[in-house]
């Protein structure tokens, strides 16, 4: 069955490899494919590889359309089941750029989380220190305390409502405990 004009073939002639002055052309699905159009396809398409292919091993035939550089391709071959035995498209793109976006991508990663263990670490340290400041005033004042010093009392607030809740108590306990001493001394 023979093609008319590009896509005015009859929709009934799936698949057919015509030898035209030489070139290879293939009609799929109704439409007229030579290199031109397939080349005109990959450029639209953005890819370094568009082939449609018949055949396996040496009597493998192709219409080929590729911008083949030193980078390696990955490709993917699909068959076309409608355009008969062993037939299929294949589809291959240039790995660089998409190696290029991995890198890229593991590096963006890695200074996320290089960034989110420093952002863990500084409220860590921020944390702690709003934890050990009023633990070691009231450390200190205990001691005073016990060496005699009724007058001691543990300084500083807290944003921790039961670390608050215990300096008011250990202050409150020192008040008492001078008031029972001035009381004694009367």
């Amino acid at each position: 069955m023979m093609p008319t004009a590009q896509g005015e073939s009859p929709a009934l002639a799936r698949r057919a490899v015509l030898d035209a002055a030489g070139g290879r052309s293939w009609l799929v699905a109704g439409r007229f494919l030579d290199r031109a159009s397939l080349l005109a396809r990959r450029e639209r398409l953005g890819v370094a590889r568009l082939a449609l292919c018949q055949g396996e091993g040496a009597a493998e035939a192709c219409l080929e359309a590729s911008a083949l550089g030193d980078s390696p391709l990955l490709e993917r071959s699909l068959p076309l089941p409608s355009a008969g035995a062993a037939a299929r498209l294949v589809v291959g793109v240039d790995r660089g750029p998409l190696l290029a976006l991995r890198r890229g991508l593991r590096l963006r990663v890695l200074a996320l989380a290089a960034a989110a263990a420093l952002l863990a670490l500084g409220v860590g340290l921020a944390l702690s220190r709003g934890l050990v400041g009023p633990v070691e005033s009231l450390a200190e004042a205990a001691g005073r305390l016990a060496g005699g010093d009724l007058g001691a009392r543990a300084g500083g607030g807290s944003r921790v409502a039961e670390l608050d809740a215990l300096l008011r108590a250990f202050n409150g306990m020192g008040e008492e405990l001078e008031r029972s001493q001035d009381r004694l001394v009367q």
